[in-house]
């Protein structure tokens, strides 16, 4: 752990990536003006935190020993309430409902820790402390606290609102005016007015986060198409929490923030239809491709039928053949490859998709079996995929398998699914390269695709069997990412 002074409120941030405590701590205090105090571990963060005086903490969440929600949670059991954000490279929507259950201010995502990711990370500091109404100056007179916080709101070009549940009144700040064009005023501040201008499709859900944030007296966040007052749909990012600050205990008002975040979700639907377009060209390509790769087979078989070949034209179409389908793998591989992370991830139950996965697979003379009860896992779509080339390895590569088990362990850090056979295992020299693609007996692709496939959920996967005694894959799958209902 380490300090830098000069900044005019202090920001804790964890990871236990000394270049993202250097790039994404240098930034909060050279960009953001902030005193940033490091940490490398979540344990090293808790004995910081009463001795210290923070107005938000950033934390990973993978980490070794305690990970991220399980510090927050560890905080909020310690009575500390200074706003959390989320740092981390997962992309679960789970990970991300997870942490604002456990009272999270916000959920960022990490990739490169590029200028770009840090200025976002920036910015849900500044939300944070915003929204939580605190002070980025240390502890001074009301009217000190008041015009930093004021400048914090104006600078993340935020609209402030609070919504009073027993008169359905809403008040804003300037901001939300200017956003649906109101010119400043809003002349219209109670609830059913500001339902009036959701869209319809959204209206139930947007109205469900909020019930759920209050019932819960969680801080929510959605996002919703709101009409402007030229009729025009902006995109509206808002994030709340409810107090119970009336005197007969109850919630009595709900306070948030909102943001025009129009041009983000344009460029994200640009985005989604150029690659939609990109697909599409490659689907067509790989048909005419596979097309004339057919063709070429084809007559390489007439001409091997013919008696009048010498040895060497005869071996010459044998490596022809070789090259006809290592194309033909090439092109398979790029159609998989494109189906990477185009469905959004969902809860799987491992059982039922293990049974549907070997479906296509000769299992005569093995016993195979699935011991992991009701377990599901978030993962994407093509989870399937993963076991089916589990499996696969199995039988094609195993030597004389009689045994095919999916079991499920838990651990104090994450689950693992094993997937494990009784064939010749992996020489420990193919251990390390098992994963890379092109490497093995032929393509290599299934293994390569199938970490890649668990990659876009966080889940790791490595071979931990005894050559002679059999194959042993295991899945570890973070804490959030499995449930057993």
């Amino acid at each position: 752990m380490r300090a830098r002074a000069g900044g005019t409120a202090r920001v804790l941030i964890v990871d236990d990536d000394p270049v993202v405590l250097e790039r994404a701590g240098g930034y909060l205090e050279v960009t953001g003006g902030y005193d940033c105090i490091r940490a490398s571990s979540a344990e090293e963060a808790l004995s910081l935190v009463g001795r210290i005086g923070c107005a938000a903490i950033v934390s990973d969440e993978q980490m070794p020993g305690m990970n991220g929600i399980a510090f927050l949670r560890a905080l909020r059991a310690r009575g500390v309430t200074v706003p959390f954000i989320l740092y981390t490279g997962k992309s679960r929507d789970s990970v991300f409902e997870e942490a604002i259950d456990a009272g999270a201010s916000f959920y960022v995502r990490k990739g490169e820790c590029t200028p770009a990711e840090c200025a976002e990370l920036l910015h849900a500091v500044r939300c944070a402390i915003a929204l939580a109404g605190l002070s980025e100056s240390p502890p001074g007179p009301l009217s000190v606290s008041e015009e930093w916080l004021a400048l914090a709101v104006d600078g993340a070009g935020l609209a402030v609102w609070n919504y009073d549940l027993a008169t359905g009144t809403i008040t804003y700040n300037r901001r939300w005016g200017e956003i649906i064009g109101s010119a400043g005023a809003v002349s219209e501040n109670d609830l059913a007015a500001w339902q009036a201008r959701l869209h319809p499709d959204d209206l139930g859900r947007v109205m469900d986060a909020i019930v759920d944030g209050i019932r819960r007296e969680n801080a929510f966040s959605v996002e919703y198409r709101f009409r402007c007052d030229d009729g025009a749909w902006k995109w509206i990012l808002s994030m709340g929490r409810a107090h119970r600050d009336d005197p007969s205990g109850q919630v009595s008002r709900v306070t948030g923030i909102s943001q025009d975040v129009t041009a983000r979700r344009r460029a994200e639907e640009a985005l989604r239809e150029a690659n939609r377009k990109l697909n599409l060209l490659g689907s067509i390509t790989r048909h005419d491709v596979l097309n004339q790769v057919t063709a070429i087979a084809g007559y390489t078989w007439l001409m091997l039928d013919t008696g009048s070949l010498s040895p060497f034209q005869r071996d010459t179409l044998r490596k022809i053949q070789d090259l006809v389908g290592m194309i033909s793998r090439e092109v398979e591989f790029t159609r998989l490859y494109a189906d990477l992370g185009v469905m959004e991830p969902r809860w799987q139950h491992v059982g039922k998709v293990a049974a549907r996965a070997a479906e296509g697979l000769d299992f005569r003379g093995i016993t195979f079996s699935v011991a992991t009860g009701g377990l599901e896992v978030f993962a994407d779509p093509l989870f399937e995929k993963v076991l089916f080339n589990c499996f696969e390895n199995a039988l094609r590569h195993g030597g004389g398998v009689s045994r095919i088990e999916v079991s499920f362990v838990e651990r104090e850090t994450c689950g693992e699914i094993v997937v494990a056979d009784d064939g010749v295992g992996v020489p420990f020299a193919q251990k390390k390269n098992i994963f890379a693609r092109g490497i093995g007996q032929h393509t290599g692709f299934g293994l390569f695709l199938a970490k890649e496939v668990l990659d876009l959920t966080g889940i790791g996967i490595r071979e931990q069997g005894i050559p002679g005694e059999g194959a042993r894959f295991v899945l570890s799958v973070p804490k959030g990412a499995y449930r057993n209902p």
